[in-house]
């Protein structure tokens, strides 16, 4: 639910009570509680789940926010399409046409059966027909509704050839317009990769199947030792996003020489940018385009079956940029082990192999950050290969013995996601093994292929897969709890700093929170924050483009910062950062001087209402006094407005009077408070707490601002 780090029985637990405390204040009326508890509900769920949705857009419902209400109503369907009720709720939000066309489609696409309303609005869109159908093994079965009293012919068509189908017993289709239902059931069509089913004027779901086992591939033996061995296939499903396709293909092509061809599946694109741009690319970029629309792992199989016996295939999303050179390290590091499965580099959006954030996406850098990353990247790691559980899909370096042994993807993952886990799962139990190159870094945009319907597919298909492989789950929670790639993230991280030529430091006592830093040196405007820590420093990005965050130990900066005592650095209360520390900074630093505590705060606490508490890199004594406050004050409800790790929240946290909403910055301030019914902001100063920006857009709402340090 939040960073995987944490313990999960202790998030699940205080999960449950969190949502008790959403449903209690439902029951009693009480909205802006409702709104409070389902918002964190929400972010601890990191919107996955559908129900936690519905509650919020209750709770907004009941605060008077039709139009956030109903956008909640919809993104619970994107999620839970299936959810008893909610498609024929959404349905009745959409008025005819294109959009309440894509919604049921996407209804229809979940397993569960469609109801009366549902087939009638099928009706109303103007077909005579609906067919459900899904691949089992090598049997097509599915189901076929119609209109009318005569069953429409149904058939089965695959590379050229038609077969027809006959369903099985009918029967009536009580509650629709649809008189008759009957179900089928085909076996696959001998090597067919895909096929499609046709009804005239029917809605057909999916648009074509594809075989959900993984088609094997052809080998080839090697001749003399030392012999050149065949050569890569860069393999790149295109479907919509043609400037994201184009920077990708412009990453690629000049990489292109006598042992690389790179293969781009037109999945059938509807985008006309996309299909003309695809007619513009030089003669040596091959193109297949499908007849009809395969998803990822049909368009993968598709290029798969072009490869030549013995190449090597980079599997490289049509949004993922790469950086020069990319495709020979990737090769060499490939050969440098017999049972190499998988190979996956660094990534600013790589699941797993993110950098700098941890298992987070961060922004896609452009072409220069990029050049400047992936050379710290390979400063630091070099030709360091580490062991993963799965690669990520995104870029997917796979050699020929892995696809030999393997054969290519499932297609029992509809349209996308975790088709790629699966072929590395596979690989562990055939005995080859996965890793992460973190000597190269590839950008990747991330999540545009399914847009608002991801989260579907992924709630579906990770329930196949743990279906599949029962250990996955156990093993990617251990591979979190060790991240085992930190160690390089870190040394990237020191080797991007050092390489730099300089940058506006920001250098900052030890209990100055980053946010109000910030704030006092707006004029300044750092790019990089500096803090003394125990033994060492703490350095921030205040670039969001690359936003790290390194903890070195020592006091000495000359070795990760060569550039420091040329660079533009300033000390915020240079008195009270300890001479130890001052000796690795530059003797003619700007300073800034701050005056204790800062903007006078009224130090009185109303003895009922909703306090917003801003306690930013809270610390242990701050949270006992917050959780004081609450004994000393039952009547009020106190809701800490700064982030905590999941365990800390989950330990500190006493729903429904002492909660927890997670950080809102001074642009989200007012909609939280107006519908959290915030009547005070309280403040816990120490000496730069007053400098909060927050406390301004408190006083411009009208709220009080407290001193909370003295009346803890």
């Amino acid at each position: 639910m939040t960073l995987p780090h944490d313990d999960a029985n202790t998030l699940k637990a205080y999960f449950t009570v969190l949502r008790e405390a959403a449903v209690q204040a439902r029951s009693t009326g009480q909205n802006a509680l409702f709104w409070t508890c389902a918002d964190r509900l929400i972010a601890l769920s990191e919107g996955r789940r559908a129900d936690c949705l519905l509650l919020r857009a209750e709770a907004l419902a009941g605060l008077g926010e039709i139009d956030p209400a109903k956008a909640d109503v919809m993104a619970a369907f994107r999620v839970e399409p299936e959810m008893p009720g909610l498609a024929e709720r959404v349905l009745g939000l959409l008025p005819p046409g294109k959009d309440r066309l894509k919604a049921l489609v996407h209804r229809l696409r979940a397993p569960a059966e469609p109801s009366g309303a549902l087939l009638d609005a099928i009706a109303l869109a103007g077909f005579d027909a609906l067919v459900l159908a899904q691949v089992e093994d090598r049997t097509i079965r599915g189901r076929l509704w119609w209109l009318g009293t005569q069953m429409p012919a149904l058939s089965l068509h695959h590379h050229g050839h038609i077969e027809s189908i006959v369903p099985g017993a009918q029967a009536h289709a009580a509650g629709t317009g649809f008189a008759a239902r009957a179900p089928f059931e085909a076996p696959w069509p001998g090597d067919a990769d895909h096929v499609e089913l046709r009804v005239e004027k029917a809605l057909v779901l999916p648009e074509s199947l594809v075989r959900a086992e993984a088609p094997q591939l052809a080998s080839k033996t090697y001749g003399e030792a030392g012999a050149e061995k065949p050569g890569l296939l860069v393999i790149v499903p295109a479907y919509g996003d043609w400037p994201s396709l184009s920077r990708c293909l412009k990453s690629v092509i000049p990489q292109l020489g006598v042992w690389q061809r790179l293969l781009v599946v037109d999945d059938a694109s509807p985008d006309p940018d996309v299909r003309s741009g695809l007619l513009g690319l030089p003669p040596q970029v091959l193109r297949l385009r499908n007849g009809v629309n395969l998803g990822f792992a049909g368009a993968v199989n598709a290029g798969l079956a072009l490869r030549s016996p013995g190449e090597d295939v980079l599997l490289l999303n049509s949004d993922a940029t790469l950086p020069p050179g990319a495709l020979a390290r990737l090769r060499r590091l490939a050969q440098s082990a017999p049972d190499i499965a998988t190979i996956t580099p660094f990534s600013n959006n790589g699941e797993d192999t993110s950098v700098p954030l941890r298992f987070l996406p961060a922004p896609e850098p452009d072409d220069a950050l990029l050049l400047s990353l992936d050379k710290a990247a390979e400063t630091a790691n070099g030709d360091t290969l580490i062991e993963i559980p799965n690669g990520i899909g995104f870029c997917l370096y796979v050699p020929a013995h892995a696809l030999e042994t393997l054969g290519g993807l499932s297609g029992a993952f509809e349209r996308g996601y975790f088709e790629d886990v699966e072929f590395c799962l596979r690989a562990t139990r055939a005995g080859l093994r996965n890793f992460c190159a973190p000597g190269l870094y590839v950008a990747h945009a991330g999540s545009r292929s399914f847009g608002t319907e991801r989260q579907a597919y992924v709630r579906r298909n990770l329930a196949r897969l743990t279906a599949l492989f029962p250990e996955y789950e156990g093993q990617s929670a251990a591979f979190f709890r060790a991240d085992p790639l930190k160690p390089a993230t870190d040394r990237m991280v020191a080797a991007y700093l050092g390489a730099k030529d300089s940058a506006r430091i920001l250098v900052v006592p030890q209990d100055c929170p980053a946010p109000v830093a910030r704030a006092i040196s707006v004029d300044f405007e750092p790019e990089i924050l500096l803090r003394p820590r125990s033994g060492g420093w703490q350095i921030l990005s205040i670039d969001s483009a690359f936003p790290f965050k390194l903890d070195h130990e020592g006091h000495d900066l000359h070795m990760l910062l060569p550039w420091l005592q040329e660079a533009p650095v300033t000390l915020l209360s240079p008195e009270r950062i300890d001479a130890v520390w001052r000796r690795a900074l530059p003797e003619n630093a700007a300073q800034i001087l701050v005056p204790q505590g800062g903007e006078r705060l009224q130090e009185t606490i109303a003895p009922d209402g909703v306090i917003a508490v801003a306690a930013p890199e809270a610390d242990v004594e701050t949270l006992a006094a917050i959780t004081n406050l609450a004994e000393t004050y039952p009547s009020a409800r106190f809701v800490l407005i700064d982030a905590l790790t999941g365990e800390a929240e989950s330990a500190f946290a006493k729903p429904p009077r002492l909660l927890v909403a997670g950080e809102i910055d001074a642009n989200r301030l007012p909609d939280f408070a107006r519908r959290a019914g915030v009547t005070a902001l309280g403040i816990f100063p120490g000496r730069y707490g007053g400098f909060d920006p927050r406390i301004g857009v408190a006083r411009a709402l009208g709220l009080a601002v407290c001193d909370l340090a003295a009346r803890s």
